[in-house]
């Protein structure tokens, strides 16, 4: 079982024994360098508009803010059966777009925990992409694999001669995804392990990284998930700080 399965109900799944959190985490997303944005449902605070949201701030102290200028494909805060505050995207029109994207050339590390409500073929969950063209040819795409698949694929740099693809099982009941890529190689690790892939090199600055959908000169493939928190980091994290990443995810969310 992988950590990247998702139940229907929409809600993080947490057994008896892990339900304690730690008062105290081991590392912070904030306490590790090269943050470029950092956002978390229950703390970043939100900039509303009749009911939807057209603001989630940065908590990385960078400003970079993810907002929506569109009314209509704004998403909404809500809580989940736990009582968690999560950022809700409906998977029908609803995105987020991060403000400044950063250069990535040194390598990045990008942090998420989600839960799909409704599975679609190929559906974003993160991606990053030029001004032009579909955003996995040049940058990546996190995103649904098949409906028929039961996985999540890391999908990158297609229009290369050694693209980069990783792809886990869907088949547990919360979602934790650690990307980590730099000099042409990548790593996808959520709860029960890792998968890992070469590829032509490091990415560049990206002109759009876009929340709960795809970018193809405008965005698509829409997803219907609950975002609890995300972040980027402008390098490869070492081992170290992503078990403490890691750590510090399990601790407050329970998983």
């Amino acid at each position: 079982m992988t950590a990247l399965g998702l139940r229907s109900s929409g809600r993080l799944a947490l057994s008896p024994r892990r339900r304690r959190r730690s008062t105290v985490p081991p590392e912070s997303p904030d306490q590790i360098t090269s943050l470029a944005f950092w956002y978390d449902a229950e703390v970043s605070p939100t900039i509303e508009d009749s009911g939807v949201i057209e603001r989630w701030d940065d908590l990385s102290g960078n400003g970079n803010h993810a907002g929506q200028t569109v009314s209509s494909e704004r998403p909404i805060k809500a809580t989940d059966g736990e009582g968690r505050d999560v950022i809700r995207f409906d998977g029908i029109d609803d995105t987020f777009a991060v403000a400044s994207p950063p250069d990535l050339a040194a390598g990045m590390t990008l942090f998420i925990v989600f839960v799909v409500r409704t599975r679609s073929d190929f559906s974003g969950i993160v991606s990053a992409a030029a001004a032009t063209g579909v955003d996995h040819e040049a940058f990546f795409s996190l995103q649904n694999a098949s409906l028929a698949s039961d996985q999540f694929q890391w999908l990158g740099k297609s229009a290369g001669s050694d693209p980069l693809l990783i792809e886990r099982d869907d088949s547990a009941t919360a979602g934790l995804a650690i990307l980590t890529a730099a000099a042409g190689s990548a790593l996808f690790e959520d709860l029960d392990g890792q998968g890992s892939d070469t590829d032509d090199g490091s990415f560049a600055t990206p002109d759009q990284i876009v929340l709960a959908g795809h970018y193809d000169d405008g965005t698509y493939g829409y997803s219907a998930i609950d975002v609890y928190e995300l972040g980027l980091y402008t390098r490869a994290l070492t081992a170290g700080e992503r078990g403490a990443l890691q750590d510090y995810l399990r601790n407050k969310y329970g998983l």
